[in-house]
C-alpha cells in the first residue's frame, strides 16, 4: 500500500502536472470505484485545480467552487500521468481524469477492488479526515497522547489511522528498526525516552524516504510504487543482514502481512514467535538467536 512518503510524491507530481488546469473529462471505467455521487461528476467539468494535498493516505484534488476529488489507493491502486493521450490498460484502469495538460489514469492491479474515489464539497470533505495525527508535523506531546490513548503494540499503533494517519506496514518496520524498538511492546508501558526515540525516528524516516524517492525519480512521475526497496534496513529483508549489527533480519507473519525486525537491535536477542514456524517447530522453536 502506498504510504505517507509515496503519497507525498504523488501530491507533489500531480500538483506540478495539473495545478491551474481545467478538468475536461471525467471517465469512470469501473463504476464501483465512485463511492459518492453528491456532488455529481458533471459539476467538476471545466473547474480548475487550485490545490493538491493529502489527507493521511488519501490524495485530494481541490477544484474551484470548493469541490474535491478524494482518491484512496488502498493496497493496489496507482496513479499515472501522461502529458499526451495514451491508450490505457483497460483491465487495470478504474477512472480517467483528463486535463488540458494531460491525463491522470487511476489503476488498480487487484481484483478485490478496494481503491475508491469520493466526491466532496466543503460540507463533506471533513468526513474524510481521520482522527489520527500527522507524525511529520505534530508535537512530541501530541504524539505521546495519541499513542497512549489506546493500549496497542507500538507496531499496531503506528499503522492505526485513528492514532497516526499515513503510516503502514513498510515504514513502521523502518521506524521501529531505526528507533531500536521492539515491535510488540505496548504503548502504555513505553517510557518517555522510548516514546521520544520512536517520535524522532518517525519524523526522520518519513522525511528521509520522501527525499530519497523524490531524488530517485528526478522530474519523472512515479510509475512503479512499491513498499519494498533494497535500501531499506528491515522491511522485506528477511534473512538478510541487519545494516547495524550484521545479524539476519527476522519476520513475524500474521494475516496477509508480515513484520520484519532485528532481534539483536530491537528485542535483546529474543526471537518473536512466527505463527506458522512456531506451530510447526513447537518445543523446538528457538527463543534466542
Amino acid at each position: 500500500m502506498p504510504e505517507l512518503p509515496d503519497i507525498r510524491i504523488y501530491v507533489n507530481r500531480i500538483n506540478k502536472a495539473v495545478a491551474g488546469c481545467s478538468l475536461e473529462a471525467f471517465k469512470l471505467h469501473h463504476p464501483f470505484v465512485l463511492r459518492t455521487v453528491t456532488p455529481s461528476p458533471d459539476q467538476f467539468l471545466d473547474k480548475k485545480v487550485i490545490d493538491v494535498h493529502r489527507l493521511g493516505k488519501r490524495v485530494v484534488l481541490q477544484f474551484d467552487n470548493e469541490l474535491y476529488i478524494v482518491i484512496h489507493l488502498m493496497v493496489s491502486g496507482r496513479l499515472r500521468f501522461h502529458p499526451k493521450e495514451k491508450k490505457p490498460n483497460k483491465r487495470l484502469i478504474l477512472a480517467t481524469l483528463q486535463f488540458s495538460s494531460g491525463t491522470i489514469h487511476f489503476t488498480e492491479a487487484s481484483k478485490k477492488r478496494r481503491a475508491s474515489i469520493h466526491l466532496a464539497d466543503e460540507s463533506s470533505i471533513h468526513d474524510h479526515q481521520r482522527s489520527g495525527i500527522d507524525a511529520t508535523s505534530c508535537s512530541f506531546e501530541d504524539f505521546c497522547n495519541a499513542l497512549k490513548s489506546k493500549n496497542r503494540t507500538i507496531k499496531r499503533a503506528l499503522c492505526d489511522p485513528s492514532i497516526i494517519d499515513g503510516i503502514g506496514n513498510a515504514y513502521s518496520d523502518e521506524i521501529l528498526h531505526h528507533a531500536q524498538m521492539a515491535p510488540f511492546k505496548t504503548t502504555q508501558r513505553m517510557s518517555l525516552q522510548e516514546l521520544k526515540r520512536v517520535y524522532e525516528s518517525a519524523r526522520q524516516q518519513l522525511d528521509y524516504w520522501t527525499t530519497f524517492l523524490d531524488e530517485k525519480l528526478g522530474d519523472n512521475f512515479p510509475d512503479k510504487v512499491t513498499a519494498f526497496h533494497p535500501e531499506m534496513a528491515a522491511h522485506g529483508r528477511f534473512g538478510k543482514p541487519c545494516p547495524r549489527c550484521g545479524k539476519p533480519i527476522q519476520r513475524v507473519r500474521y494475516a496477509t502481512n508480515e513484520l520484519n525486525y532485528c532481534p539483536i537491535c530491537q528485542t535483546d536477542g529474543k526471537l518473536l514467535s512466527d505463527r506458522s514456524l512456531a506451530r510447526l517447530l513447537k518445543d523446538s522453536w528457538p527463543k534466542k538467536v
